[in-house]
């Protein structure tokens, strides 16, 4: 997997329009890895500094790794190759099963932080958490809640800035 260094917002377009069909966080705590499907967030610049924000619930075993760690990658594929892989990641929990080798998910490892990314993927971040908010029921309006909130389990919603960012070297980014 041949890996090249780019600005964060050279693909910046093609992330926005990949995000909500889904993309990979991964976490990693000692030799615990796992990998979950994120969809909502966001990328751009506060703070003088490259962002990705990101939403995870407190149920989730990658809830429990960034806590500890405040670290994650995002890889984001740009076309379909890794629907499947990214539904099976947002249906189990890393607690229950190994998501990588269940899936046969091919990792890679990230350029500065020991955390793994998915390979077959053409954008990498790597993220250092810099704040965080949890949501409430206060914060949210009606339908929000209703639609997506309807047992609670709030996200929470990290701001982390992007220490690295890469592209695969591949005919889609030529």
């Amino acid at each position: 997997m041949s890996l090249k260094k780019v600005e964060f917002n050279r693909y910046l377009k093609d992330a926005v329009e990949q995000l909500p069909k889904g993309a990979f966080l991964c976490t990693r705590d000692g030799d615990k890895e796992n990998v979950m499907a994120v969809g909502w967030g966001a990328f751009g610049s506060m703070w003088g500094r490259p962002m990705a924000i990101v939403t995870v619930r407190p149920s989730r075993y990658s809830f429990e790794m960034i806590e500890k760690t405040g670290e994650f990658t995002l890889s984001i594929p740009f076309n379909q190759s890794q629907k499947d892989n990214i539904n099976f990641c947002g249906s189990y929990s890393g607690r229950e099963k190994n998501k990588f080798e269940e899936k046969s998910i091919i990792k890679g490892q990230g350029q500065t932080l020991d955390i793994p990314i998915i390979e077959n993927c053409q954008l990498f971040y790597e993220c250092r958490v810099i704040t965080k908010q949890a949501l409430s029921e206060e914060m949210l309006n009606q339908n929000i809640r209703e639609m997506y909130y309807p047992h609670g389990n709030y996200h929470m919603v990290y701001y982390a800035e992007i220490i690295d960012s890469y592209v695969l070297e591949d005919d889609y980014l030529k």
